[in-house]
């Protein structure tokens, strides 16, 4: 049992500290991938791609290349402006998850268990259906989380309980 009158300080989880400083950098960079997709609103994408293909030294008469000229010529602005809000969105969602984790709150851990869950089955399915270093890493990385959640756990209710 807990001593009323010599109560605990909480714990403080490293790992969440790291999980966090992680999400909210994640969300930083979408913002800023979705601030550059809000720039190519409205641009001439087609000789934007020619010119970074001529910069990179690709032979703009490769068939692939030419794949790709199709590809970009045919995104309509909406598609970019969308596209900027979802990733906004996303971001919104790494920030808060950033910030519940670095106070160490109840529900971002829970939320963390939820993404990580849901991250660890889709990288499963990818990895049985398109066996490759990047999904194989994807399920190491998503298991090395609930792991540490499921440590985590364990350790604040040993903790409840003494």
């Amino acid at each position: 049992m807990a001593d009323p009158a010599n109560p605990q300080p909480p714990q403080e989880h490293t790992g969440l500290r790291v999980i966090a400083l992680f999400k909210l950098t994640k969300g930083f960079l979408l913002v800023l991938a979705a601030l550059g997709s809000f720039r190519l609103i409205n641009r001439d994408l087609d000789a934007l791609a020619r010119a970074w293909a001529k910069h990179l030294n690709i032979d703009p008469e490769n068939h692939l290349a030419h794949w790709a000229f199709t590809q970009v010529a045919a995104i309509q602005p909406t598609k970019l402006r969308h596209f900027g809000y979802m990733l906004l969105l996303f971001a919104l969602d790494q920030f808060v998850e950033g910030y519940g984790l670095w106070h160490d709150y109840a529900w971002a851990k829970y939320l963390l268990l939820v993404a990580t869950g849901f991250g660890f089955v889709w990288e499963s399915f990818q990895l049985v259906r398109d066996p490759s270093i990047i999904h194989v890493a994807g399920v190491a990385f998503a298991s090395c989380i609930l792991v540490y959640l499921g440590w985590m756990y364990r350790a604040d209710r040993r903790g409840d309980q003494s």
